[in-house]
């Protein structure tokens, strides 16, 4: 779990979380209820734009986060934007072949396990 600090977002409001709230919700991709986590990941299937600073994302999130990006040519995901500030991935984290645009942000993110890029590309910063 992340170190409780002072963050720049509005967190969750479950104890100890600095997770992101989701737009619709008062608590983060991790402990939001299947209604606010469904609205959250549509709105990622709209965009493309994830925001999951300080999130605990375990790797059946991260397959879900991913499953809801708009999908390229060959079906890789098309992430325009992404902030994983303070997010701690546990499990395997992988973003094969993903396409990133704009601005990918993984600023003090920890990984228990590996971190899969291949394929990916990053079209911003």
């Amino acid at each position: 779990m992340v170190e409780q600090t002072e963050v720049e977002w509005p967190t969750c409001v479950q104890a100890g979380c600095v997770g992101v709230r989701s737009a619709s919700a008062r608590m983060c991709l991790a402990h939001s209820g299947e209604e606010d986590t469904a609205a959250a990941l549509k709105l990622i299937s709209e965009t493309g734009a994830i925001d999951a600073r300080g999130v605990h994302i375990t790797r059946a999130l991260l397959e879900r986060i991913l499953a809801a990006a708009p999908r390229g040519e060959n079906g890789e995901p098309l992430i325009e934007g992404c902030r994983f500030d303070r997010a701690t991935f546990s499990g395997s984290a992988g973003f094969e072949n993903a396409k990133f645009s704009g601005v990918a942000e993984f600023a003090r993110a920890t990984f228990s396990n590996d971190a899969r890029f291949d394929g990916a590309s990053f079209a911003g910063s």
